[in-house]
């Protein structure tokens, strides 16, 4: 398994392009999923042609929620791959379903937890307000929590995640939705990430350069820095791996 960032407003590999929004893939030794799709189709498939991976090769389609820098990317990357699964949450619009549909993809609705694929899962729907779902990957180290905008609170989906799993999150991936906290707040967070056992961290997208700052000093060796064309390989033998850009 390994995890590649292919969409974020934060740099990494400089091949890849930077927009704001979020997309990620996740490869397993049977499927590949692409969670989220960023705002700009162009953007998304510049991308992954860049970082070596043809959309073809994608088997399913997490979708997040219904922010457009999350869903934009959609239409343009199923011109290329409709013979391919998404999974939305089931609060999202059926206009948007239908369109889905009408570009020959098959719709799957998630409203709880489900499996996707072997070692992935996804929290179902949460939150009172924008319903998001996010992604756990279960791996020998742990669960790896993979998030869009975390607006069901970032904090409640890793409690939930260890609730759901009966085991520990071992690294969070994706915007942590901070970037309006006060400092005050961004501090809780941050301790409250270390009560709970997660071991390390990858805010990219939402998460706020202060609230990376908070981060990185608190976890240090175990803050991967994040963006586009970022490559986390969980089987490595350090907590965090170093990819090269």
């Amino acid at each position: 398994m390994f995890i590649t960032i292919v969409y974020d407003n934060y740099a990494y590999d400089p091949r890849a392009r930077v927009s704001s929004g979020f997309a990620c893939l996740v490869k397993t030794a049977t499927d590949t999923l692409l969670f989220d799709t960023g705002a700009h189709g162009p953007t998304l498939l510049y991308n992954l042609e860049q970082l070596g991976f043809a959309p073809e090769e994608v088997s399913g389609i997490v979708i997040s929620h219904i922010d457009s820098d999350h869903v934009g990317g959609l239409f343009k990357f199923l011109e290329k791959n409709w013979e391919t699964k998404v999974y939305i949450p089931r609060s999202f619009p059926s206009p948007f379903k239908d369109l889905i549909t009408l570009h020959r993809a098959k719709v799957i609705e998630v409203a709880r937890w489900r499996r996707i694929c072997s070692a992935v899962e996804t929290t179902g729907e949460m939150g009172p307000w924008i319903k998001e779902q996010s992604l756990m990957l279960r791996t020998e180290k742990g669960v790896i929590l993979i998030v869009g905008d975390a607006h069901p609170g970032i904090i409640n989906i890793i409690r939930k995640v260890k609730r759901l799993t009966k085991n520990k999150v071992y690294l969070v991936i994706g915007g942590f939705g901070l970037g309006g906290k006060s400092s005050k707040e961004l501090e809780s967070i941050v301790k409250s990430f270390a009560r709970l056992g997660v071991e390390g961290v990858a805010p990219c997208h939402s998460s706020g350069d202060r609230a990376r700052k908070l981060f990185h000093e608190e976890y240090r060796e175990n803050y991967m820095e994040s963006g586009a064309g970022r490559i986390i390989v969980p089987s490595h033998p350090s907590l965090i791996p170093v990819s090269e850009a």
